[in-house]
């Protein structure tokens, strides 16, 4: 009787553990994240396209490429919030977000260089 009432608290514990890790990384992909990020990267903006959401980077190492923006991602350039629109290609910036469904979202973009 001891083992089955054991393994009724691991399971009701299991129960209650499973949804609070799994509902505090959900609450991490809706955007604004910056701490626990799938990702980071430094590279120089090539493209942005706003009303898709889309920024294509070019970093070191072949990094880069086409990143989807969460609409909720944070942006800065110094101390003052920018849009995605604002971005233009040949600033250079730094970048982090997750990874869903196996694309790249950036979550955080920070202006590191305005040439």
């Amino acid at each position: 009787m001891r083992s089955r009432a054991s393994l009724r608290r691991a399971a009701l514990g299991l129960a209650f553990a499973v949804p609070l890790l799994l509902g505090g990384r959900a609450q991490a992909q809706v955007g604004e994240a910056k701490e626990g990020a799938d990702f980071a990267l430094t590279g120089a903006v090539k493209a942005v396209d706003a009303a898709k959401h889309t920024i294509t980077l070019e970093g070191a190492n072949q990094e880069g490429g086409a990143l989807e923006v969460d609409p909720k991602a944070e942006l800065e350039n110094g101390d003052r919030k920018i849009g995605l629109g604002d971005v233009k290609p040949g600033w250079r910036v730094v970048v982090n977000g997750d990874v869903r469904a196996g694309r790249k979202v950036v979550t955080y973009l920070e202006v590191v260089d305005t040439p």
